[in-house]
This record gives structure tokens, sequence and C-alpha cells, in this order.
């Protein structure tokens, strides 16, 4: 493993989730989360950096044909991750739907086996538990897990003033047999 963090201004994020949350809400019945938001910045970013869409095999690297989303779930029965298959091609609505299933399956725990393995990269967000930082463990033969923690009120420097800003830290985990820091550290570096 490596790490990578960013504290990112979530202001237009909070924004935006706000904005979207009644189309949402008609289209699919599905309430927008910002796991929503953040899954659907992963797919994309899976897809502008393809070298990042592959997995580890049997001592190799694996480029993946699709872009399949993981996303870390805490059931009953422990923590879960269900893969959202072809998530790179599903609208951000589609997206927080599907989300919303396969989250209430696995904590109800009817997920079919092939739910639960393939994927490149998964989500992890412990925002709702209020934790403001944490590093998350690749679930193999994936090679990067996103750790996303609590949106909240942070002091940052905008335009050489101090204002209390909503941010968001993110840490990247990347498995270094797969990846080098410099195939990821751009993308991480356009956060700011």
């Amino acid at each position: 493993h490596f790490y990578l963090g960013a504290e990112v201004n979530a202001t237009k994020l909070v924004a935006l989730r706000q904005d979207l949350q009644e189309i949402s809400q008609k289209r699919t019945g599905t309430k927008l989360t910002v796991t929503d938001l953040l899954l659907k910045a992963l797919t994309m970013a899976l897809a502008e950096e393809t070298a990042v869409n592959v997995y580890w095999e049997n001592g190799s690297v694996v480029a993946r044909d699709s872009i399949d989303v993981g996303l870390a779930v805490q059931a009953p029965s422990g923590l879960i991750v269900p893969v959202i298959r072809e998530a790179g091609s599903l609208s951000l609505f589609d997206l927080a739907a599907k989300r919303q299933d396969v989250a209430n399956r696995a904590r109800s725990g009817s997920l079919r086996a092939e739910e639960l393995s393939g994927g490149s990269a998964t989500l992890s967000n412990l925002g709702a538990e209020g934790v403001d930082w944490f590093q998350a463990i690749l679930n193999p033969p994936q090679s990067v897990i996103l750790a996303a923690a609590s949106i909240a009120k942070r002091p940052r420097v905008v335009e050489d003033r101090l204002e209390a800003c909503d941010s968001l830290i993110l840490t990247l985990s990347v498995d270094h047999r797969v990846l080098d820091v410099d195939q990821v550290i751009e993308p991480v570096a356009e956060l700011h």
C-alpha cells in the first residue's frame, strides 16, 4: 500500500447535492447522498485515468473492460463490499438508485455471490459517522480504495483571507504492485 490524502473544498459538492435533491427524488425515488456524488466522481476518474482501472490477479496487472466499483457497506454480519457493475455508464441518478439497492440488500443479506467480487476500485465513506479522517484497507484484488470522511466547516485560505468552508478529507489507498505514485498523483492534485 501507499496512501495519498487531500483536504478538498466541498462547498460546491454540498450545493450540488442540495440542487439535485428534488430531481433525484422525482426521477428515482432515491435520496441523493454525498456518497452518490463521490461514486460518480470515482467512476469519472477511472474513465479518465484508465491506468488506474486495473486490478491485481495471479501476479499480474489486468485491465478492466468496464468501470465496476465497490461500495463499502456495514452490514449486521460485518463489512461487505458489493460491486456496482457498469457504474461508469450510469447517470448520477441511476447510480444513486443502484447504490441504495445494493446497500439495502447488503444490510439484509440478500446479495448474490457474484455481486461481491470484481471491480477495480471501492469507495468507503464514513462521513455520516462523524469520522474526520481515515485510511481504508484495499479490497483485493482491487487496485485502489477511496476513503471519504465527514464534510465539516474548516478554516481555509481563500484569496489571502481565512474563511470557514465546507471541506472533506479524502485518502486514496493504492496497491503499489499495480500503480506508482506518478500514475495517481496528478488526479489527486486536481482535487484542490
